[in-house]
């Protein structure tokens, strides 16, 4: 069995339950910390996992005769109240298109500066099959082997820039530099091949602590033999368990110190709360670089994916109006929130739909389709043009009319976003596309040439913090607290945590630099039970386990 079979086949286990805002979250296992001002750069991409209809969200004003000939049902109407939006009448007639009447939000965001819509985007060997096609976006493949990369192109990325971590937090940086959202399961997007490094399930937990199920997993494995498939699929899921509860407390802590805008309202949506929970992680001093999220529902639209008569409304309206809106609820809080030159996103579908509906009022599996990107730092405008909808293949536009490789966005945005060398690229397996990389980001926010990063250690390794002793343990009244650090005197904190997260007991203390330092709290006060004692200096923090028993 293959490791990322045996990873689908086993997410119930694989989900060690945390939710921020009643999303479930995952997080990657690489830290971040590399001293360049571009540091503080995020990339959120979202999935719309399904197929997006392109042609109903992006419709090509130059061929709406044809359009509606081949949608009688379910195209977009060009007239009346419920007409498609003009996006914009300065551009060529060839890259003009109509935004679905829903999408008032994006058509906001695109006046202000903020979106770029990409049109005939794919990969060369096209398939049509989700899961298949999810994979090559998700792998940076290009569809033509039989077999498919098993790592994802976004954690070869990261154990590239940071190839000496492995998947603990660092005692200088510890922000995980991936988080997953809104999935249960871990994806192939931040696997690196390596039994440490790839999504850690963090589902189902209080947006103010997450430490109660890492906990409950820490240390309790049944055992295995590495050297089987078996073994080595739970090899993978104990990297993933550990570093969950290496991880829970700074997300946690990132979670409780951020904020956001109170001035603006979100939608109702699964991705509104992905997207409101990473702003807020942001404003809470999150390191984080990577984010992946899930869109509501499903784009596989294959049936009354629009109301006959009523075309502006049905499933494929709804999704949209919680994508749109919730994208532009986040870019209203970040920007309030003082973060939005720090932040760029974009959006993908494993592919679109066949040009003519189906019998069903709906479309069905096609090829080529459209993406955005969207954010402060974003070349506002469109790339490329309509591709001919009468040049079909299977009912699909010809793939031969492809005008960007999904590969040529993603050496853009690690290159010229977030800092990547042609040494990383390389890596990544994207360097042939450095010189197709797109016109997109804003020349103010572009990364100079001499600021590119090469590969890096991030963790500081001159610097530790440990919690050598906790004496006696169980505990009853006094407890004395050994701390070595190679830091010098500086004060700090020592709290005593449920496992919520939730701080029942906190003394400042004066650490004196070096080994043996003894600090002794009173915890008689404190209910018996499992908790965690957390001691923080500077920036610098170590936690280690406590049972309070009055037996």
């Amino acid at each position: 069995m293959k490791r990322r079979d045996f990873i689908k086949n086993t997410g119930a286990l694989a989900s060690a339950p945390l939710l921020l805002n009643g999303v479930s979250v995952k997080s990657m296992n690489h830290i971040m910390n590399t001293g360049h001002d571009i540091t503080d750069r995020v990339l959120v991409v979202i999935q719309l996992f399904g197929g997006n209809d392109g042609l109903n969200t992006f419709i090509p004003i130059n061929q709406y005769d044809e359009y509606k000939n081949n949608r009688p049902d379910i195209a977009i109407e060009n007239t009346g109240i419920n007409k498609y939006i003009d996006l914009d009448s300065s551009l060529s007639l060839e890259a003009q298109v109509g935004l679905h009447p829903i999408m008032t939000g994006l058509k906001d965001m695109y006046d202000d500066g903020l979106i770029n819509i990409i049109h005939g985007v794919s990969y060369p060997s096209q398939s049509r099959s989700h899961f298949h096609s999810t994979d090559i976006w998700m792998s940076g493949d290009d569809g033509n082997a039989d077999i498919l990369k098993r790592s994802g192109i976004a954690g070869r990325y990261l154990q590239s820039v940071f190839p000496d971590v492995k998947g603990v937090p660092s005692s200088q940086m510890q922000d995980p530099p991936g988080i997953q959202l809104g999935s249960n399961k871990p994806s192939l997007y931040f696997h690196t091949g390596e039994a440490y490094s790839s999504a850690i399930n963090l589902s189902s937990q209080t947006p103010n602590g997450l430490f109660e199920t890492a906990s409950q997993f820490a240390g309790n494995y049944p055992s295995f033999d590495n050297t089987t498939d078996y073994g080595k699929g739970m090899e993978y899921l104990v990297g993933m368990l550990d570093s969950t509860n290496q991880y829970s407390q700074v997300i946690s802590n990132r979670y409780d110190n951020g904020s956001n805008s109170t001035a603006v309202t979100y939608p109702t949506s699964s991705l509104a709360n992905q997207l409101k929970t990473v702003a807020r992680l942001i404003s809470g001093g999150s390191k984080t670089k990577l984010y992946l999220l899930r869109a509501d529902g499903s784009y596989d639209t294959h049936g009354t994916q629009a109301e006959t008569g009523a075309t502006h409304t049905g499933r494929h309206a709804d999704l949209l109006y919680k994508l749109t809106s919730s994208i532009k609820a986040f870019m209203d809080d970040i920007k309030n929130l003082g973060v939005d030159d720090r932040v760029m996103g974009t959006i993908f579908s494993e592919f679109g739909r066949q040009v003519p509906q189906n019998a069903s009022y709906g479309t069905d599996h096609g090829s080529l389709n459209h993406i955005f990107v969207f954010g402060k730092p974003v070349k506002a405008g469109v790339t490329g043009q309509n591709v001919n909808i009468s040049d079909l293949v299977s009912k699909a536009p010809n793939p031969n009319q492809m005008q960007t490789d999904y590969r040529q966005l993603y050496a853009t945005l690690y290159q010229d976003w977030l800092g990547a060398s042609s040494d990383i690229l390389n890596s990544v397996d994207i360097q042939s596309f450095e010189d197709q990389k797109l016109d997109i980001i804003d020349d103010a926010y572009k990364v100079n040439q001499e600021d590119l990063l090469d590969n890096i250690t991030n963790a500081d390794d001159s610097i530790t913090i440990e919690t050598t002793s906790i004496k006696p343990n169980p505990a009853r009244d006094l407890v004395a607290i050994t701390i070595d650090s190679s830091l010098t005197s500086s004060g700090g904190t020592i709290s005593v945590l449920d496992l919520n997260g939730l701080k029942v007991h906190e003394e400042k203390i004066e650490f004196n630099g070096g080994a043996a330092n003894v600090f002794t709290i009173d915890v008689s006060q404190i209910p018996q039970g499992q908790y965690i004692v957390h001691t923080q200096i500077q920036s610098y923090t170590s936690s280690k386990k406590i049972l309070i028993s009055r037996a």
